[in-house]
């Protein structure tokens, strides 16, 4: 029902948009009670102040193309205002409805975006069952063809919303220098500054490596959002997809210095209930690297090693190999292709905050720190109606005899009294000179 009710609120009364995303163009629902829970319409209000959305994180079905035309050119007027009106209606009764009867997404390589590519044999069916069609087939194959995946997706127009939960695949940088031979694979995860505040810009690169290949990237797609604890899971998966390309019959071994993270995986996660999942920070890492180490597959053993102790042994030598790797990208600042964004293995629904990033923890510390923000701002917002004076005046208040009067009215005598501002004979003495300073009253 939830699920009817969403895509009925998107489609009825905000012109096929998704509600509760921030590029939502309505900025009212209250009128949409009748098909919205009030609950929802206080909701899409609060992340407006907040500069929030919730992002469906599973948007497949755009990629796969079992969207319909309608609904694209309802959704973006600057995609509908370069269509040809004309075409829709004939192209209905045909049955070219949805966007994967014209063809499919393509793209040149990993880095770029994916981009339409119209189907020839859409195009000779269309001629052949449709020949009123065929002077506006020129002007539909251009449309298609300025199509972007980038350009249908709610919220962010991360590509990664659009691939299909099944489809684990990372982007890496491989480097040409030669490795160290040693029968293990390792990661490691760098961090600066450390410790970061929530909204501080920071810099995090992982780096992963085999006897015969090694990666290195950063996590500049994740924004503010990325934690050491992020760098240290997405090295751990960039050594274990390592492992398993380097000899997927007997994956070599991969060396994690992060106890914490070795810990979850094997002694916690295990037949975890949902509510230690839904607590979990970084819990869209944890669990592709939980689905990699539980495939069917041979998969490679997570083992704990000691990191920066300087010893000798192969597993410590390994470990600081990796190190080295992150420690020297850090220090060249140099610019390093950023891992991709694990959207198909997070929520269905995921908190997405603009100039932040995706929010998986901490998401009670970065509400107040907006809604702080927002009403601050506030061209109504007053400190001394709004917050205590401690708040915002960290001198100490004068000891005034008013500040401990007994009641209001001698509180307000004694402070007008003190500013000189009670009207006494001595004030119009003082100011005009034209009455005596004394007044002796006779009964």
């Amino acid at each position: 029902m939830a699920q009817i009710t969403l895509t009925d609120g998107s489609c009825m009364p905000n012109g096929c948009r998704y509600p509760l995303a921030r590029s939502s163009h309505l900025q009212s629902f209250v009128r949409a009670h009748q098909h919205l829970p009030w609950a929802w319409i206080l909701a899409r209000h609060t992340l407006l102040d907040v500069n929030c959305s919730i992002v469906p994180s599973d948007q497949s079905h755009l990629f796969e193309g079992h969207v319909s035309i309608r609904h694209i050119l309802n959704s973006s007027p600057r995609l509908a205002s370069s269509f040809l009106n004309a075409a829709l209606p004939a192209l209905t009764r045909h049955g070219f409805t949805q966007l994967s009867h014209f063809g499919s997404w393509a793209a040149q390589n990993t880095a770029s975006p994916r981009r339409f590519e119209p189907s020839r044999n859409w195009m000779a069916e269309l001629s052949t069952t449709a020949p009123s069609l065929r002077r506006h087939l020129p002007s539909l194959i251009s449309w298609l063809e300025h199509l972007y995946l980038g350009m249908l997706l709610d919220s962010s127009c991360d590509e990664t919303l659009a691939i299909a939960r099944p489809l684990i695949v990372i982007a890496t940088y491989r480097s040409h220098e030669p490795s160290q031979q040693r029968p293990f694979a390792a990661s490691d995860a760098s961090m600066l500054p450390l410790p970061a505040s929530l909204f501080q810009a920071r810099s995090v690169t992982s780096a992963a490596a085999t006897p015969n290949s090694q990666v290195v990237f950063s996590l500049a797609s994740y924004g503010t959002s990325a934690g050491i604890l992020h760098g240290e899971l997405l090295g751990i998966i960039a050594a274990v997809l390592l492992s398993i390309h380097a000899n997927p019959q007997e994956p070599y071994s991969v060396l994690a210095d992060h106890k914490n993270a070795v810990h979850m995986i094997h002694e916690v996660l295990p037949g975890a209930l949902p509510h230690v999942w839904n607590n979990q920070p970084a819990r869209s890492l944890y669990r592709w690297l939980f689905s990699l180490l539980h495939s069917p597959t041979p998969a490679p053993s997570l083992v704990w090693t000691a990191g920066h102790t300087n010893g000798l042994a192969p597993e410590c030598l390994t470990n600081d190999y990796v190190d080295r790797m992150t420690s020297y990208v850090q220090e060249r600042r140099g610019v390093i292709p950023s891992a991709p964004l694990a959207t198909f293995s997070m929520d269905d629904y995921a908190m997405f905050a603009s100039g932040y990033g995706f929010v998986e923890n901490n998401l009670s510390s970065l509400l107040i720190s907006r809604l702080e923000d927002s009403y601050a701002l506030s061209d109504s917002f007053r400190p001394a109606r709004a917050l205590t004076l401690a708040l915002y005046d960290s001198h100490r208040l004068p000891d005034l005899p008013y500040t401990r009067a007994s009641s209001s009215f001698s509180a307000i005598v004694q402070l007008y009294a003190w500013s000189s501002q009670l009207d006494t004979a001595e004030v119009p003495h003082r100011r005009f000179r034209d009455t005596p300073a004394l007044v002796s009253f006779w009964l």
